[in-house]
Formats: C-alpha cells, structure tokens, sequence
C-alpha cells in the first residue's frame, strides 16, 4: 500500500538464511520467507510481503538537504576537515566536509554541482545529528 514504516530488529536469535528468516523470541521460534533482491529484502510477514531496505542515515540526509540546499550531519561527531571556503563552487560529488563519528570519518559530498553560500562549522567543533554545516546552491 506504499505506506512505509521504521522497523528494528535487535535480537541476537534472528537468523537469514537461504530464504528463510528465523527468528526465537520469548521461547517461541517463528519462521518467514525472506528473499533478497539487489539492496531490498521481500519479507512475508503474519500473510502479507512487506519490502525491507536497510536505513542509511548518511544517504538520508544528503538526500533531504540537497533539495533545500543544505548540507547536515548525518549523525552527532567531530568536524575533522572543511575543504571548502564560502563563494567556491564545487562539482557534484566533490568532498565539502570531513566528520569523525564513531571512530570512522564520513565525508559529506556535494549532492550537485553548486556554489558554497556559507558554511556553518568550525574544525574541531563537535557537530549534532541534523546541523546544518553548508549551504550549496
């Protein structure tokens, strides 16, 4: 019906295999059908199939800001390098931002090819989920 919802699976007992997804909860075993196809997983489901993708919040916030212009972090971290200054244009794709999260750095990208309007961060500036760090248009 299109309508889609946040699931999360945090169970240690949930096993995926061939195309069966096993799962043990509260003593009771429950057993699905589970194909995967490309980055979807077709999951049947109490009769019905639902599609089940992984959630990337990074993709998802390069996606929700590159309509509006605004490039946010994707989760809370540390700015570790800005490669970009105010009034450079830049091609899609380009590196703008360099974030510590995790241990890991993730690099924000230019959704599209632009100019930098402004940016919002410092080095070394720890950063929340959703802050806006540049402005590309």
């Amino acid at each position: 019906n299109g309508e889609q919802q946040v699931v999360n699976l945090h169970t240690p007992s949930a096993v995926l295999r061939d195309e069966q997804l096993l799962i043990e909860q509260d003593g009771v075993r429950r057993q699905h059908l589970a194909i995967r196809r490309a980055e979807t997983l077709y999951l049947r489901w109490d009769g019905e199939l639902h599609s089940v993708r992984v959630y990337d919040p990074i993709a998802a916030a390069g996606a929700s800001h590159a309509q509006t212009g605004g490039l946010s972090a994707p989760m809370n971290g540390s700015i570790v390098r800005i490669l970009v200054e105010t009034g450079q244009t830049v091609e899609a794709g380009t590196q703008l931002v360099v974030l510590e999260a995790m241990k890991m750095e993730h690099s924000l990208r230019a959704p599209h090819e632009g100019v930098v309007t402004a940016l919002f961060c410092q080095e070394g500036e720890m950063v929340s989920e959703g802050t806006v760090l540049v402005e590309l248009t």
